[in-house]
């Protein structure tokens, strides 16, 4: 294969040569300073599709930097171009170009003319800038020590790696992948490349390899390759024989006869029958090339060793189509091309803002005739719901204050029936139990009490609820006790919901008698502190009793009683959270969440 890049641009390399000749004419009349010389070496006469992409990223960048002039001399070596140069007619025509034009840059492109370069470079143009594109590792490490070698770093293993990785990703059920490359100088690498990173995604006994092959026997092969498989093209400038190609010679054919989706790694066999891949660029090629130079000229050269991604994901919706892969397969960055379009696809954009302008127009005119309407009823229909809602509400707070009393009368009355089975029970860990069992039914009865007390819909003031609430529960074991148990109450003013105020109420009731009946053994003048105050949106509470703390006998957080696992449940329930110390006495710390209301 003559040209991994495409065929031939005869129109192209004409402009170029006569360009070569006439712009020395017009030097005489450009700015002093600028760049006004780029020798630009290609490693095929014929440059084809790929040159001229690169031409028109370098061009297009050029353009945006008042250091080019745009007077770029192209060279075009011939297409037997080696590294050794045997007969020495690229050494020839490169020193007649040096001694006819003072050059300011020269540019290599790809790794054939890379190396011509490193070889010649120096002896050809003598402290000239020269800049490597496409520069393969190998390169990079000839060049480290040179003066005035720079260079674009090739993308070709990435490119070659995603490639990789996308079959794998796109054709989850693949068995079988054929690789094809030519056994020319500018094929072998990137075959090298491919054998490095393959074994990353398929196993070696899946792969088969066509390197060097004739192309009648490759396009035979490709015909009869069997299902669930997949043709990976690399580059095949030249085969076994000596032959040479160029893609236009048998891609489309090539594409045609192939029984499985083909896949590559350069663009400019994109759109002739490729299912795609992650393509190496060469617009992006000519646009890093044009900067590394302008950031020469700026005297920025520690900059200008340029590593970056010059490749782009790019798949063909047609082949897409042909061989079944669904879109949700193919790698979410990839750029779909060629897709079919639609009725719908081409003129979605009007269609939308038609119907939207339709839709607007409609909506406003429908508004407009309402409002006028509505206008005239709201007034007498707000006065009536007014009225109302006013009725029913006072309603609605009869009904619920007298739910409230009913729901205490309840209470109270389970806890008569508690008080009397208590009386005839002997046992006396179960009159402890149902003494318990009074008091949490105690601490809910006082919610309901105070909310119809008071007149109250739904806030209770936590103060008055809490006094009452320590006085109870201090009552009810007052016979039991020989201490007389007191307590400290300072609580700012508060008023919370009712579900809110229950489960505080059962957690003093779990703490107020778990001091009562295990902390004060031994302790002389029994007391308990309870604090309370509001911050921000959280309400925080501070239990304290002078007792034994944890040393003694002691319901703590780390003992599993009944009482310390309903705290702790009900701490879930509401929200809040809370911490237990037993080192002096017990002192409890909990805070709760304020509802706005």
């Amino acid at each position: 294969m003559e040209n991994p890049y495409a065929k031939v641009s005869c129109t192209f390399v004409f402009f170029a040569l006569l360009l070569l000749i006439l712009t020395p004419l017009t030097v005489s009349a450009e700015e002093p300073g600028a760049v006004e010389r780029i020798l630009v070496i290609y490693p095929f006469a014929e440059i084809g599709d790929w040159g001229l992409e690169f031409n028109e990223g370098f061009y297009s960048e050029v353009n945006s930097y008042s250091s080019f002039k745009n007077s770029i001399y192209f060279h075009f070596l011939q297409i037997d171009i080696s590294v050794n140069d045997q007969d020495g007619r690229n050494l020839r025509e490169l020193e007649n170009l040096a001694e006819s034009y003072k050059l300011d840059f020269v540019v290599s492109l790809l790794p054939p003319v890379n190396n011509f370069l490193i070889n010649y470079g120096e002896a050809l143009f003598p402290g000239i800038p020269k800049i490597l594109v496409a520069a393969v590792d190998s390169q990079v490490e000839q060049i480290e020590n040179k003066d005035a070698y720079y260079y674009l770093k090739s993308g070709s293993t990435a490119a070659i790696t995603e490639t990789i990785s996308d079959i794998k990703r796109m054709l989850p059920d693949i068995e079988h992948l054929y690789v094809h490359s030519g056994i020319g100088i500018a094929d072998l690498p990137y075959l090298a490349i491919f054998k490095e990173h393959v074994t990353k995604y398929f196993d070696e006994e899946l792969i088969d390899y066509w390197v060097g092959e004739p192309m009648n026997e490759i396009l035979n092969r490709i015909s009869r390759v069997p299902p669930n498989s997949a043709i990976m093209m690399l580059t095949s400038n030249s085969d076994k024989n000596g032959d040479t190609y160029t893609i236009s010679d048998f891609f489309p054919l090539y594409s045609e006869r192939a029984a499985a989706p083909v896949f590559s790694f350069y663009d400019n066999e994109f759109g002739m029958g490729v299912i795609g891949g992650t393509m190496t660029s060469a617009d992006s090629y000519g646009r890093h090339t044009a900067r590394i130079i302008d950031k020469i000229v700026g005297g920025n050269k520690e900059l200008v060793i340029e590593e970056v991604d010059t490749s782009k994901k790019m798949y063909d919706w047609r082949q897409l189509q042909r061989w079944g892969i669904e879109l949700k397969n193919v790698p979410g960055n990839a750029e779909i091309m060629f897709v079919e379009e639609t009725f719908w696809m081409k003129y979605k954009e009007i269609v939308l803002i038609t119907a939207i302008i339709v839709l607007l127009q409609t909506i406003t005119i429908i508004f407009l005739v309402n409002q006028v309407r509505r206008r005239k009823i709201l007034h007498y229909e707000l006065e009536n719901k007014h009225l109302q809602i006013s009725q029913s509400l006072k309603e609605k707070e009869i009904l619920l204050r007298e739910v409230h009393h009913r729901v205490k009368n309840n209470l109270s009355l389970v806890i008569s029936f508690l008080s009397l089975q208590s009386d005839v029970v002997n046992n006396e860990e179960l009159l402890e139990v149902l003494g318990k069992l009074q008091n949490r039914i105690y601490a809910m009865s006082l919610v309901h009490e105070q909310l119809y007390k008071d007149n109250k819909i739904e806030q209770i003031d936590i103060k008055e609820y809490l006094r009452e609430l320590c006085d109870s529960v201090i009552y009810s074991y007052h016979d039991k006790s020989e201490l007389s148990v007191t307590y400290d109450l300072q609580v700012e003013e508060q008023n919370l919901t009712m579900d809110l105020m229950i489960p505080i109420g059962l957690v003093f009731n779990e703490l107020v008698t778990n001091s009562i009946k295990h902390a004060f053994d031994g302790i002389t003048d029994p007391s308990i502190s309870i604090r309370g105050r509001k911050d921000t949106n959280r309400y925080i509470f501070e239990y304290r009793d002078n007792g034994v703390g944890f040393s003694g006998k002691s319901a703590s957080k780390e003992n599993d009683s009944l009482g310390m696992l309903i705290i702790s449940t009900l701490m879930i329930q509401i929200e809040g959270d809370y911490k237990v110390d037993g080192s002096d006495g017990l002192r409890v710390s909990f805070s709760v969440p304020l509802l706005s209301n």
